[in-house]
């Protein structure tokens, strides 16, 4: 797969990922306020919630393409090394992918336009 395709793939599925998390989040906090009496929050506020929530999984997502594309061969004594510390490995992936979410939209953008 060249860059283009691949560029155009994470966008694709990096916005439907947030877009549907936050809108399915959303409507999951939305429902929760209103389920209790004590909590009052605004819909900006559930709205600002949802969108922050979602950028976890978009993250994780960003992580495993930032790192895949990066890596070209793994070796197997690498693969059963990720195996065995995968909860270390999903925690580190996520954190590099949550910062990488604006700089990887920016590279996409520009592998697609470039072509």
């Amino acid at each position: 797969m060249n860059k283009k395709e691949i560029a155009k793939k994470y966008l694709i599925f990096a916005f439907l990922l947030f877009f549907i998390g936050t809108g399915l989040l959303f409507l999951f906090i939305s429902a929760l306020v209103r389920m209790k009496d004590g909590i009052t929050l605004t819909p900006q506020r559930v709205l600002l919630m949802s969108a922050l929530c979602s950028l976890v999984p978009l993250g994780s997502f960003t992580g495993f393409v930032a790192a895949g594309t990066k890596i070209k061969e793994l070796k197997t004594s690498y693969a059963a090394l990720i195996v065995v510390l995968y909860p270390l490995f999903l925690v580190a992936v996520t954190v590099y992918g949550v910062i990488m979410i604006i700089p990887e939209i920016i590279i996409s953008i520009r592998n697609l336009v470039r072509g």
